[in-house]
Parts: structure tokens; sequence; C-alpha cells
């Protein structure tokens, strides 16, 4: 289990890409583990369009409190697809706040 951890790269105007390298390397070494990060827009959108087209600057527009998962085809690539994607009431059902 990955501990959690503060970065400095997950900052609103840090580069995707950037980021992407950063956490590749946990992913790669438990690919079967879940890596969640938590950040704010636009990096968030910037992020999820990366893992999810493939390419910059494509972005997926987030509102404050929304969670999105993606499931990746395999850690070497940081490419996959949109697994789930649920407004910020929704998420805030999960944990009964």
């Amino acid at each position: 289990m990955l501990e959690p951890q503060e970065r400095d790269d997950l900052t609103p105007g840090s580069r995707p890409g950037a980021v992407l390298e950063a956490v590749q390397v946990e992913a790669w070494e438990d690919p079967d583990e879940a890596l969640v990060l938590v950040a704010h827009e636009p990096l968030l959108g910037r992020l999820l369009g990366l893992l999810i087209a493939g390419v910059e600057p494509f972005s997926v527009p987030l509102s404050p409190g929304m969670l999105a998962g993606v499931e990746l085809a395999e850690p070497r690539t940081m490419t996959g697809r949109l697994a789930f994607c649920m407004a910020a009431e929704d998420a805030a059902q999960l944990t009964g706040s």
C-alpha cells in the first residue's frame, strides 16, 4: 500500500506531462494498486484529459469536489479509459458527509 505524500508538483500551474512522469514510478511499482491524486483545476482537468486522450492540451472540465477514475491500460503508457466521473454531491454520499 502506498503512503500519502504531499507533492510540490501538484499545483494548478503544473504541466500534466511532468506530473504523470513523476507518478508513473509509483504506478509501475505496483500496477494493481490504486493511485489517487488530489489537486485543483486546471491541473486535474488537464491530467484527466492526458490520461484518457493521451495528448496535451486536451482538458476535461471538472467542478469542485468531483471525483473521476481512470483505469490504466498499463502503467507504462499512462493512458486508459474513464471508469467513472461523479458530481460532488454524489461523491459526498460515499463518505456520508
